[in-house]
């Protein structure tokens, strides 16, 4: 099986890096979560930036809303929720995006300011 060319086509700001999206103070054990979104997660949305298998996606997005809504980190989850209709409605170009966007996330959640480096 072949795999597509496609060309990134993206532009904007990253609207999860974005603070005024995001309440700490509604968030529960925040480092907790911030200990789990950065080490398993992070890792399998590298994976999954260079190949999207559908699936995989799905699953990484409902694991992540999972995670984030015992924390009742409505941010976290609007992003898994985001991802996994992405993955169902297979535009490729949206997950992507997404994907690109996990370190600013994870960069908001800590309310470090924005950086060349990822995370």
């Amino acid at each position: 099986m072949k795999n597509l060319s496609y060309e990134r086509k993206f532009s904007g700001s990253n609207k999860y890096e974005n603070g005024r999206l995001f309440n700490r103070s509604e968030v529960n054990d925040i480092e907790i979560l911030l200990r789990k979104i950065k080490e398993p997660f992070f890792n399998t949305r590298k994976q999954l930036e260079k190949r999207q298998p559908i699936g995989q996606v799905i699953t990484f997005g409902k694991a992540l809303k999972a995670l984030t809504f015992k924390h009742n980190c409505s941010f976290v989850c609007r992003y898994g929720e985001e991802l996994v209709n992405a993955a169902n409605g297979f535009k490729i170009e949206m997950i992507i995006k997404l994907l690109m966007e996990y370190p600013g996330l994870i960069r908001n959640i800590r309310q470090e300011p924005c950086s060349e480096t990822e995370v």
